[in-house]
């Protein structure tokens, strides 16, 4: 089988909740386990960032399933391609909420905080998105 993965952005609806996070989180381990499906959710002050890999059509049939979901809004892709290996082969949905004052933490992301950071974050190189995901799914 060769692996596939896609990068996205997005917005999270403004009544998101933390309860929507924990159902978003368990629906996708859920899911993603299913399809053999990794990755890894950051969600940074209103902003998801996911990277999601495996077959092709599972990947793509993810996707589908979050566009749809209206707490997500704005999707960008920002990467969608082959890849040799899996960057997250030990997640079914690797999670990580980041608040400001974390995130103020690391002087790479410390411009990011005080602008418009979805803006920031779906204009994102893809080889700058996923060392973003990698660095927080430790």
């Amino acid at each position: 089988m060769s692996i596939f993965h896609l990068i996205y952005a997005s917005t999270a609806a403004p009544d998101l909740k933390p309860v929507d996070l924990e159902r978003i989180l368990d629906a996708s381990v859920r899911n993603n386990k299913r399809s053999d499906i990794t990755g890894m959710l950051l969600y940074i002050e209103g902003t998801f960032l996911q990277a999601l890999e495996g077959d092709e059509a599972a990947v793509t049939g993810a996707y589908r399933r979050i566009e749809g979901d209206p707490r997500h809004q704005g999707l960008v892709v920002i990467q969608s391609s082959p890849i040799e290996s899996r960057s997250f082969p030990d997640w079914s949905m690797g999670f990580k909420y980041l608040g400001v004052e974390e995130l103020s933490k690391r002087d790479s992301y410390r411009n990011h905080i005080n602008n418009d950071f979805y803006s920031k974050v779906r204009d994102l190189k893809p080889d700058t998105a996923l060392a973003m995901l990698r660095e927080f799914s430790i």
